[in-house]
């Protein structure tokens, strides 16, 4: 009995020895150390890319995914299309099926519904540029990073950081926060730390900023022509405000910029000049740099599979994301290692960079998705609430010149008609105005009407009433016309002239260049039940309109809105001249549009626009 004691405590001891050095490797040595130690070379290179995934397509899809988790160990995914319960099951497959954690990244600027539904889908980014109160922003961002994490995903390919001062740019636009520097860097900050603080990370782009391009880098490869200190004030400017604020990663966009790289065709997501010498030395970027997607043709035109990713990673990339054909990419980026193009120092500590994001995004000590709790978390009580209280936030009363707000000004002889312009009837406008309007007349136009349609509702246009005409249903990427016809902008111009009206549009503001001095303008933004409510209750005057244009939609405004129409005198071109110069000059654009007027005062306005540039007030005007 005493021989087995002393055996019994003596393994007790040995024990407690090893569970003790076992706690000091812990100590010294982190995770991603340990991880890559035990690596091949295979296994480092794989670690580079994050391939495209689906939960919208078939078995075929799935074992390619399989193949590349399997055979080349990729390092993460991106998933696009899909379900999200499907999702969820698809990521802890292949989560379960890599040896080491992936990366689960999305675009899900406006939540996780831009690409999986049914999800909660938040306000557009343009639509955000019009708050007042950022803190909202920052609440959006968190609930977006809860949902990500709900679903295994640990970074989010948002915000949009770029400043769109080009009001024809086709693939930008509505996901900007606006044009104004200074907005744009605190609202993409907002929504960034909203998410980081939630434990997922964010990624702003398109560094080095894609808003001052009418070109699509999926179809082309755009060009930025602006000099290095234009760049530098405008462009240049959010992403320097993240970098030191330490965002998670920003995607290197599909830029021609001679400014920062003058060799031809030369895609700034492939130059060491912006990746390495711009990004990470000049501005001391420490995140995680990623290309963006390497199968769009603004990169493909010039770089084909392999040479592009072999050059994304010499320009100092860490992640290659969608590349089209990942064997030959890891054969050049292996040619150049045993070449000496690349040194094996520097792949370790690209791959020891991204695991140590891996790491703080939870992948050190990873976890499944827990499927019951989905429901739950996908579909917060608190998400409703918030987009309710963004949207009566964000909605701008640009002008009320018929003086007709609120609703009939309070006067119940007044009749108030709607006319209701979409392609189907929006229900929960209608039933609102119904329950909440004194015997409204309630007129529904379908989209694509003749125009003998629309005469015949002009015919009937009394002076009396007050017309309240609202846009359904158009459509948020810039087409040129926003899906807009010749007969409905024909139409609101007519009814603007003829009687009074406010036109209430539930679509991108920029389609407001397409129409001439209307009135009464109210910008909901968006064609959801929440903006046509909060709409109505600002028509209604139940709440005030707070938002504020985030955007130039009409040339006859400047700045805070001075208007050139009746700009005449030498007082007034001088009053004008000392506003914008104490205005930042970033912030102001100025039209002039004189073809109309005496050929004495097109001259005066003219001299006017010369001296505002020449005097660096407005260099925008033209």
């Amino acid at each position: 009995m005493k021989k087995k004691g002393i055996i019994l405590v003596f393994t007790i001891v040995i024990v407690s020895s090893l569970l003790g050095m076992q706690n000091k490797n812990t100590i010294d040595e982190r995770w991603y150390e340990h991880v890559l130690k035990r690596m091949t070379l295979d296994e480092k290179i794989g670690q580079l890319f994050m391939v495209a995934a689906y939960s919208n397509k078939d078995v075929e899809h799935i074992k390619k995914v399989e193949e590349l988790i399997s055979n080349y160990h990729i390092g993460g995914l991106i998933f696009f299309q899909g379900n999200p319960l499907k999702q969820a099951y698809l990521t802890n497959y292949y989560q379960e099926l890599s040896k080491y954690p992936l990366f689960i990244g999305i675009d899900a600027e406006w939540g996780l519904s831009m690409r999986i539904q049914p999800t909660v889908k938040y306000p557009y980014q343009l639509s955000l540029g019009s708050l007042q109160n950022d803190s909202l922003i920052y609440e959006m961002g968190k609930q977006i990073g809860l949902q990500c994490k709900a679903m295994g995903i640990h970074i989010n390919f948002a915000p949009v950081a770029d400043i769109n001062n080009n009001p024809s740019n086709p693939i930008i636009n509505f996901r900007s926060f606006g044009e104004n520097r200074e907005q744009v860097s605190r609202k993409s900050w907002a929504y960034a730390s909203g998410m980081q603080d939630m434990g997922v990370m964010a990624c702003a782009k398109h560094f080095p900023g894609h808003g001052d391009t009418d070109a699509d880098s999926h179809k082309e490869l755009p060009s930025i022509l602006h000099k290095r200190h234009r760049l530098d004030s405008v462009e240049l400017y959010p992403f320097k405000y993240l970098a030191e604020r330490n965002i998670g990663a920003m995607m290197l966009a599909h830029l021609h910029v001679p400014a920062l790289d003058s060799r031809p065709n030369r895609p700034t997501s492939l130059s060491k000049y912006v990746v390495t010498d711009l990004l990470k030395n000049t501005y001391g970027f420490r995140g995680l740099a990623i290309t963006d997607a390497l199968n769009m043709k603004g990169v493909r035109n010039n770089f084909p599979p392999g040479i592009g990713e072999l050059e994304a990673f010499l320009a100092g990339n860490h992640i290659l994301l969608f590349p089209e054909n990942i064997p030959l990419a890891i054969t050049k980026i292996k040619q150049a290692l045993e070449e000496g193009t690349i040194s094996l120092q520097e792949l370790n500590q690209r791959v020891l960079e991204i695991l140590k994001w891996k790491e703080w995004s939870g992948l050190g000590d990873y976890k499944p998705i827990d499927i019951n709790k989905l429901a739950s978390e996908l579909f917060p009580e608190n998400a409703d609430s918030l987009i309710s209280i963004i949207a009566q936030e964000s909605i701008v009363l640009l002008k009320d010149d018929n003086g007709i707000l609120p609703l009939g000004n309070g006067n119940p002889a007044i009749k108030n008609v709607f006319i209701i312009l979409g392609n189907d009837m929006p229900s929960a406008y209608v039933n609102r105005i119904k329950k909440s309007v004194n015997n409204p007349e309630i007129i529904f136009i379908k989209r694509g009407s003749s125009w003998e349609t629309y005469q015949q509702q002009l015919r009937k246009v009394k002076a009396s009433h007050h017309y309240y005409v609202s846009i359904h249903e158009p459509k948020i990427w810039n087409t040129g016309s926003f899906g807009f016809q010749a007969n409905e902008i024909k139409f609101i111009q007519h009814l603007n002239e003829t009687g009074k009206s406010c036109n209430i549009f539930f679509c991108n503001p920029y389609i407001l260049k397409k129409f001439n001095a209307l009135k009464t303008i109210l910008i909901a933004h968006e064609d959801g039940e929440t903006f046509q409510l909060a709409a109505l209750s600002i028509v209604q005057g139940e709440i005030k309109s707070m938002g504020k244009m985030p955007v130039q939609v009409s040339d006859f405004r400047v700045g805070d809105g001075i208007s050139l129409a009746g700009l005449f005198t030498n007082d007034e071109a001088n009053y004008l001249k000392k506003v914008l110069l104490e205005t930042p000059t970033t912030d102001v654009k100025v039209v002039v549009t004189s073809s109309l007027l005496h050929p004495d005062k097109r001259k005066q306005i003219d001299q006017l626009a010369q001296d505002i540039v020449t005097q660096k007030a407005a260099p925008g005007c033209r």
